[in-house]
């Protein structure tokens, strides 16, 4: 069952610098913000050559320390809001490293409560089990929104985390499913 809606407020900063995620992602072993709205050339920049790019939006680098401490694959989506604009950073994929050798659910939990530590309760959530909308929890804010999901995908479930900046793009909805 759905909780209430409430104002989502981080709760600490990291160490190696202010965690704010309405200005980046805090690129911890780097000791460097990843700013939203750059460009693919900055990105590769601050994280090196991708290791994949399987399209003109999206680039992924591992390993990436993010999210106090959290070691994850990154998926980058350097998106257009206008036809004529240059592609930017609109959103962040972060996938945690399979070393959390748990099944999907207990892993989905361990990870939602480092993010509650972070980030305090969720807006949103739909717990385990729940629902056929599936499980998720959703940190939603005045600068940025954090979704934290189980998704299925070729009948296999994962878990996956985005990050989006506000404003949230036209088509972010279909991104997020």
């Amino acid at each position: 069952m759905p909780m209430e809606p409430h104002a989502a407020v981080p709760k600490r900063i990291v160490s190696k610098g202010l965690f704010d995620l309405g200005q980046g992602l805090l690129l911890e072993d780097l000791g460097q913000n990843l700013p939203w709205g750059c460009s693919t050339g900055t990105a590769r920049l601050l994280l090196g050559p991708e290791h994949q790019r399987p399209d003109r939006e999206t680039m992924v680098w591992n390993p990436v320390r993010c999210l106090d401490g959290l070691e994850c694959h990154l998926t980058g989506k350097f998106l257009r809001d206008e036809p004529d604009e240059r592609r930017r950073l609109r959103m962040v994929e972060f996938v945690p490293y399979e070393k959390l050798k748990a099944a999907v659910v207990p892993k989905y939990l361990l990870v939602r409560q480092h993010l509650v530590g972070l980030l305090g309760e969720p807006t949103l959530e739909q717990e385990p089990g729940d629902s056929v909308v599936g499980t998720f929890s959703r940190w939603d804010t005045e600068a940025y929104l954090v979704l934290w999901k189980v998704v299925s995908k070729r009948g296999l479930e994962h878990c996956v985390g985005q990050i989006w900046p506000k404003p949230l793009p036209g088509n972010y909805l279909e991104m997020m499913i």
